[in-house]
């Protein structure tokens, strides 16, 4: 009975570590797109104005 859950403990362990060595997910609104979309924002303005 003490083996199993031993066995499991270090599995988990093992798997707990393994997640936080992983690299982080790269975020959907990272600067550079956001920069993109500022670039474009102020670009558009800039047409605008001129008209």
């Amino acid at each position: 009975m003490s083996k199993p859950v031993f066995i499991l403990s270090i599995l988990f362990i093992t798997l707990g570590l393994a997640a936080c060595a992983k690299a982080p997910v790269k975020p959907v609104h990272s600067p550079e797109v956001q920069r993109g979309h500022a670039h474009e924002a102020q670009g558009e303005l800039s047409s605008e104005v001129r008209k």
